[in-house]
Formats: structure tokens, sequence, C-alpha cells
């Protein structure tokens, strides 16, 4: 019958003494150490280090799907973009006349003595009447400014929260559709806004501004969009006349 040994009888960190050739049989003992191979089933979590490349996602990059551990490479046909920085489309227009109590137009090729205008002539919005853009995709505006040269009231004083309004459209065949209205606060220049629709003679730009909007605005993916200055007159804080005008629309794309 081989010995019996307990751990008092054997060396720290090993298992189990050479004793008698007779003792052979402990061998089996020895098959412990092959737990020490087990440690070695640990190198297998270093398998876990093929989920890296689907770091780059994580940098904005097109993270592919579809890990094989088989053939140990990525599916070719599934592919997930996880980008996390929004797209933006900036759409300008501008208008170089001098209105006053009437509408102006804003273009992206403005007339230098009469800017093109959102109506359709006979000739179809192919002509210099119509400028509206071909909106392709769904976009939401996220942000509006209007610079003016000039801008004033139509009342004796100006008031306290001058506003400018900006009326959005549908260009259509034969006609336009009123797609928002927005009021645009004035941020800078307020003392340059001119009386008695006199926007002229004005010494420094004046700026009008919005970035939240309460309905939303989305043109219809693949219709004409433009806009439009609405003159108002019901109180001295209605801006009535511009002169010379550029305006910046900024859009978040939204997708179809």
């Amino acid at each position: 019958m081989a010995e019996c040994r307990f751990l008092p009888d054997v060396l720290r960190g090993t298992r189990g003494l050479h004793g008698d050739t007779g003792d052979t049989g402990d061998t089996g003992d020895t098959g412990d150490t092959g737990d020490t191979g087990d440690t070695g089933d640990t190198g297998d979590t270093g398998d876990t280090g093929d989920t890296g490349p689907a770091g780059p996602a994580g940098r904005g990059l097109a993270g592919p799907l579809g890990w094989s551990p088989f053939a140990r490479r990525f599916s070719p046909l599934c592919y997930a973009v996880t980008c996390k920085t929004p797209q933006t489309m900036v759409l300008y227009g501008s208008t170089m006349g001098n209105f006053s109590n009437t509408t102006a137009p804003f273009s992206r090729h403005p007339g230098a003595t009469n800017d093109p205008e959102l109506q359709l002539p006979t000739e179809y919005f192919g002509t210099a009447a119509v400028d509206p853009y071909l909106m392709m995709d769904r976009w939401r505006l996220v942000d509006i400014k209007v610079v003016c040269a000039g801008a004033a009231v139509a009342q004796a004083t100006v008031g306290a929260a001058p506003e400018l309004q900006v009326e959005f459209w549908q260009v259509n065949l034969a006609s336009n559709s009123l797609i928002g209205t927005i009021d645009l606060p004035c941020i800078s220049g307020l003392a340059n806004i001119g009386i008695h629709n006199t926007a002229s003679g004005r010494t420094s730009l004046i700026y009008f501004a919005k970035h939240s909007f309460n309905p939303r605005l989305e043109p219809l993916p693949f219709t004409f969009f433009g806009w439009s200055f609405k003159n108002q007159s019901v109180d001295n804080n209605d801006i009535n006349a511009i002169q010379v005008a550029s305006s910046a629309l900024v859009f978040r794309r939204r997708g179809f």
C-alpha cells in the first residue's frame, strides 16, 4: 500500500517528495501538477482581445459587425455606422436691395438692384425670378442668422426687443406653400435700427438670430425650398424695412 503523506511532510511549493520507488503509484498526484496546466487555460482569455477591432466604431468610424470566431474575420455583409458627430448643412441667401414696407426674398444669386422673387413667372422657376434650393434628404433647421447693413421700424422710436420675421416656402410649379414663420430677435446692433422705415444711413451691422424652434422646421425631401423677409408694422418691435442683408441657415441631417 502506498505511503500516505500530508502537507507538513512535503516541501513548500511542491507536490510530493521523491519517495521509494514502490510509491510510484502516487504518480497520480503528479497529475495534479497538470492543474498548473489549467493555469495555461487562462491564456485563452487572450481570445477576448479579438474584440478589439470593433474599437474604431467608438471613434466615429464604420464599425463592422458579424465577427466570426472560427474564420477570425469580419463578415463583409454586415456594417453599422456609429458616427456620433451630427451631419450639418448650411444654406445661404442674400438680398442686395432696399426694401421698405415690403417683403424681400433671400437668394443664392441676388441681383444688384432687384432680387429674384419666390414667385413663379410664366417661364417657371428656370428664370432669375426664382432661386430656391432643391432639398436632398431630410433636414431640420437648428440655427439661423440674418445680418443687415440696415434695418428700420415703421414708428418714430425703436422698441426694446425688435424682431425680424422670416417666412419659409416650398416652391411649387404654379404656387408657393408657406411651411413656417420665425421671428428672429436682434442680438447685436440694436442702436443702429432706424425709424420711419429708413433703413439706409446705418453705421454698423445689425444681427438677428435664433437657434431653438417650436414647431420644428423640416422641409420635405426633394422639394424646392426658399425663404424671405416678411415686413411687419404692428408695433415698434417689428422690423418693417431692411437694406442689403445676408442670411445663413444651419440644418441637421435627419435621414430619409
